[in-house]
């Protein structure tokens, strides 16, 4: 299964969350599909060796795979140091870094019981 972009929602800035459960794979945009709604949804396809290059902010997911092998994937980040969200929050990090997102933006986030 492909990837699914929302070109240009990174330009809404960061999205209200809602924890429900551990890790990164809890952590799930509020009122996901009003807000993928508000967008024209894109599939690029991609094959091994391609590159696609996205806003850190975009809103994206990965549809489900319907193949039988192992998907694979090489991610890496590049963060501009004059981007206005960055520098708001003073550059904390992610999760790798120990924050969580309740920590950086307790302001948009809700946990779920």
């Amino acid at each position: 299964g492909p990837v699914m972009l929302c070109p240009r929602s990174h330009l809404e800035g960061i999205f209200p969350i809602v924890r429900e459960g551990g890790g990164s794979y809890g952590l799930k945009i509020k009122d996901i599909g009003k807000v993928v709604d508000r967008y024209t949804t894109i599939n690029p396809e991609v094959k091994a060796g391609d590159l696609v290059v996205i806003d850190y902010m975009t809103l994206h997911s990965s549809l489900p795979n319907r193949s039988s092998e192992t998907r694979w994937a090489m991610i890496s980040r590049y963060f501009d140091f004059l981007e206005k969200t960055g520098i708001s929050h003073g550059w904390k990090g992610g999760l790798q870094e120990g924050n969580s997102f309740e920590q950086v933006h307790p302001e948009l986030s809700e946990i779920k019981a």
